[in-house]
């Protein structure tokens, strides 16, 4: 219920937000051009996740939340908004996150780039999780998931990262002394995790 609550609480700031926005700026601000429009043309750019001002990182959101098949593209910048200072902002780019499923393969470099470079908890969850929905594939990210596990300062993002590497599986067999670490040493849950992925990636998964 506390849930549900907090969800329309989001949308409506969000609805009042935009509201105050295009009654000040008018409704042919360029940001906005696309609300009337079918969903392929209301494609945000990319910059409207980054802009200035909120009410646009809202509408670029929104849409993702709203449109998640046609934003795989839009993964990376979904991560970083999901440690924006809007409240509203970050909750609706985890909500579309949540329904994206895999990102492009071509993001992977971007990805890994993010789990090395993010200082916030919230970002560098969500780029360890598109990185492993990826499986297999992104097996170049191994490394970077392997110094995450090890030396995230955020419990939840070291987790991630041990579920990431037992997605990938046999082709992250590099990371077995981490995650053997990780699985004699780390917290219940993380142990837990890490045990299975150490039996992922040495092919003794079930």
């Amino acid at each position: 219920m506390k849930q549900v609550q907090a969800g329309n609480d989001v949308a409506t700031q969000a609805a009042n937000l935009l509201f105050d926005y295009l009654r000040v700026n008018g409704p042919h601000n360029q940001s906005f051009n696309h609300l009337s429009a079918t969903p392929m043309d209301r494609l945000p750019s990319p910059a409207l996740f980054a802009s200035a001002i909120i009410a646009d990182r809202l509408s670029a959101v929104e849409f993702a939340s709203q449109n998640p098949e046609l934003c795989r593209s839009f993964a990376v910048p979904l991560a970083i908004a999901t440690g924006d200072s809007n409240s509203s902002v970050a909750m609706l780019a985890a909500e579309a996150l949540e329904m994206l499923g895999a990102p492009a393969r071509s993001l992977l470099p971007e990805l890994i780039q993010l789990i090395e470079s993010s200082r916030d908890g919230e970002t560098a969850y969500w780029a360890v999780t598109l990185i492993g929905r990826l499986g297999p594939i992104a097996a170049p990210a191994t490394v970077a998931l392997t110094r995450t596990l090890s030396d995230s300062a955020y419990l939840p993002v070291r987790e991630r990262a041990a579920w990431a590497l037992a997605r990938i599986g046999t082709a992250a067999a590099s990371a077995a002394a981490a995650l053997s670490s990780a699985a004699d040493s780390g917290p219940p849950r993380l142990s837990r995790l890490a045990t299975q992925a150490l039996e992922s990636v040495r092919g003794m998964a079930a």
